[in-house]
């Protein structure tokens, strides 16, 4: 995670940061927090709590920051993923749950005691190097009481007495056998509460879990742990042309040029970071890790927007733009989405309540598996799958829709005094 750039502006990371640090109020007693980043796949969720976490870290301005930070991967991690073995948990919920407070204080104590040392010249076989990652599957295991107290033991003789540990993990869904059938669903689905409820529930611990998914976890219940949402912070274009060289404009319009090349400007800002966190993140990533390029099709978008650097300006903006909207057409007219009930209310955001669960998010909203959280903690549906519905439930919302759409991938420019035009003007 360290090898990777990260392209959002420092104030949403600073308030990424504060969001992290901070204890929700509500009115029932809560018994801990696990703060959540949900959005698309390969958005750059997992790879946004780094930077959160150094802008929130311990300083004698911040006497209350981050002291220390682990990242606990279940999925995607080259090998460093934690499982539990055998993966299928206790049919009982109440034993289920107990398994995973204990399988977390394993990881936790793996991570903390039992580092691993990659060596090239290693003769061992891969699965041995790695099978520290899976961890026993507990049948008898002790309370979740006793979890949390094993837990802040172990972290006390690790960290030392002032810790303010923020613990990331990540692809929660995929530490144990999961399937929509019961009770494999429920079983696995405590198993994971239970896994989350111990690191919440210790003193001086901060959770923070980024998946597709939002954790199985209730929204505001009194005596148990429960989920919070956070948003994540969105691409920074300027930052992202500055550090791709093949999307670097060496005189780009200043706020003194004519209305036509702000227009121009801001309209391609917009398209590039869009298509960009959708399309070529982990290409880009890849880059910062020296891995070969994988992603033909975006290689040769970063190479065609370079081409046109002999243009002159105006020429330039228009050709880049038109690159970019016709990118996104591909991308947002690809494999259309059938209509799907309530979906206006998903436009619209809905409250992160235990509620909203049951009525809006229901299993055919899921499993649009693109649930995004928004800057004030409402939910919604990510935009590209919003403008791939075929047919939405409310005409306004339609025609909405169809606006937006016609101004993304159509070739024009914003109006700067547009919402969308001054944000990136």
């Amino acid at each position: 995670l360290h090898n990777l750039q990260h392209w959002s502006n420092p104030r949403d990371i600073g308030e990424m940061a504060r969001q992290l640090l901070e204890e929700k109020e509500t009115d029932v007693d809560i018994r801990g927090w696990v703060k959540y980043v949900c959005a698309p796949r390969a958005s750059g969720k997992t790879k946004s709590i780094l930077p959160a976490f150094l802008a929130g870290r311990k300083t004698p301005e911040r006497p209350d920051g981050f002291t220390h930070y682990l990242y606990l991967a279940c999925d995607n991690n080259d090998g460093r993923n934690f499982k539990v073995t055998p993966d299928r948990p206790h049919h009982d919920l109440k034993v289920a749950k107990e398994q995973g407070a204990a399988f977390m204080v394993k990881c936790v104590q793996t991570l903390l005691e039992k580092p691993i040392e990659d060596d090239e010249d290693d003769d061992d076989d891969e699965n041995d190097i790695w099978s520290v990652f899976k961890i026993p599957l507990d049948n008898t295991p002790k309370s979740e009481k006793a979890s949390c107290s094993k837990m802040t033991k172990l972290l006390l003789k690790n960290l030392g007495p002032d810790y303010k540990l923020l613990i990331h993990v990540d692809e929660h869904f995929k530490m144990c056998y999961r399937s929509e059938e019961s009770p494999a669903a429920e079983s696995g689905a405590a198993f994971s509460r239970g896994a989350m409820s111990v690191l919440a529930s210790t003193p001086g611990v901060a959770v923070v879990a980024t998946y597709t998914h939002r954790p199985e976890l209730p929204a505001s219940e009194s005596s148990a742990v429960c989920r919070d949402p956070i948003m994540l912070p969105p691409i920074d274009p300027d930052m992202l042309m500055a550090a791709t060289p093949e999307l670097q404009f060496e005189d780009p319009p200043s706020p003194d040029d004519a209305f036509y090349l702000r227009c121009l400007w801001a309209t391609l800002r917009l398209r590039l970071s869009y298509y960009v966190q959708l399309r070529g993140l982990g290409a880009l990533h890849a880059r910062n890790c020296n891995i070969p390029a994988t992603d033909a099709r975006f290689e040769r978008f970063l190479a065609q927007f370079q081409s046109s650097a002999s243009f002159d300006l105006v020429t330039r903006l228009k050709e880049c733009n038109n690159l970019c909207a016709d990118k996104m057409n591909n991308l947002l007219t690809n494999k259309p989405i059938g209509s799907v009930q309530q979906i206006s209310r998903m436009l619209a955001a809905v409250a992160d309540t235990d509620e909203a669960v049951s009525t809006v998010l229901t299993n055919e909203t899921r499993q649009m598996n693109d649930i995004t959280v928004l800057e004030d903690g409402r939910l919604s549906v990510s935009l590209m799958k919003l403008l791939r519905i075929d047919g939405l439930d409310v005409d306004v919302c339609q025609t909405g829709a169809e606006l937006l759409m016609e101004r993304r991938i159509g070739h024009m420019d914003f109006p700067q005094d547009s919402p969308l035009g001054s944000a990136y003007a």
